[in-house]
């Protein structure tokens, strides 16, 4: 049975693949799916499964952007997260996605803030703010 949340969850997905699949750009389509929570890999899970399952290409990949981050400034790391030929859409899951070296990479971003009572360290928090 159905729980209330897993309902949400659900109803929430299908509302995120609604806004992917509405994207007016060429393939590939690229989704960052952006988290100081440990949630945003699942959804991105699941979101790439929902648009699979609506008859779209999708490739995952799992992004620790601070690995990616460079002190010459953006645009200098590594391109790891981008289409390659034949992709339809891109879904990233990670942290940080949304710093300025990314800017111009994604057609969407989705961001998961973790409940405010939650343990962050420096990085985040000054991200998240």
């Amino acid at each position: 049975m159905a729980t209330a949340r897993s309902i949400r969850h659900a109803r929430v997905v299908g509302v995120l693949a609604d806004a992917v699949v509405g994207i007016d750009h060429p393939p590939p389509v690229h989704v960052a799916v952006d988290g100081t929570a440990g949630g945003a890999r699942g959804l991105a899970d699941d979101l790439s499964r929902v648009l699979e399952a609506r008859g779209r290409r999708c490739r995952r990949v799992s992004l620790d952007a601070t690995g990616f981050l460079h002190r010459q400034g953006p645009g200098q790391g590594p391109i790891a997260h981008r289409g390659r030929p034949g992709d339809d859409l891109v879904v990233v899951d990670g942290r940080f996605l949304q710093h300025p070296e990314f800017q111009g990479a994604w057609e969407l971003v989705v961001f998961l803030r973790e409940d405010a009572g939650g343990d962050r360290d420096d990085d985040v928090s000054r991200y998240v703010a």
